[in-house]
């Protein structure tokens, strides 16, 4: 069901649905093809080197192209938030074909990709506490930013008063 739409077909914000490829949401559509959660898995892009997640998640209507494979977690065996941590930073490089920069990650590589399940219950807990751990590191983030934000604010003032000769 994946399918490219060419890029004047879709746009950069003013369709109804998000349409998403290798790696993530790149442009909006006025249809769907998915109304899901969803575990999008890059297929072909850069894969030496790369720092952004191999995986994602997307949930409810949306469109999704040719370059990321799609995956859903059976309920009550794979749950889907389970899948994508471990699918995210896989170790997929000895996986993927092709000689160039963009290399492919086949879809039989990747249903032969070998991951370790464990119980659906012990997989919701351990959904939960990297969430958990997570949701602290975003707020330390944000207070990161704010702190940057105001030492930048203190440089401009001192560097206003230097320049102004009210710096003592």
């Amino acid at each position: 069901m994946r399918k490219p739409v060419k890029k004047d077909k879709r746009s950069t914000g003013s369709g109804k649905y998000p349409y998403y490829g290798a790696n993530g949401r790149t442009g909006s559509i006025d249809n769907y093809i998915f109304d899901e959660e969803l575990v999008l898995v890059v297929e072909d892009e850069t894969f030496t080197g790369r720092i952004r997640p191999f995986s994602y998640i997307i949930n409810g209507k949306s469109w999704v192209n040719n370059h990321a494979h799609i995956l859903r977690g059976k309920t009550g065996v794979l749950d889907n938030h389970f899948l994508n941590y471990i699918l995210a930073y896989y170790p997929f490089l000895p996986m993927v074909t092709g000689t160039t920069g963009r290399k492919k990650l086949t879809q039989k590589a990747l249903l032969e990709a070998p991951i370790r399940i464990c119980p659906y219950s012990e997989q919701r807990r351990v959904v939960e506490q990297i969430e958990s751990r997570l949701s602290v590191c975003d707020s330390i983030e944000k207070t990161v930013d704010s702190s940057l934000a105001q030492a930048e604010a203190l440089r401009q003032s001192i560097l206003r008063k230097a320049f102004e000769g009210r710096l003592v």
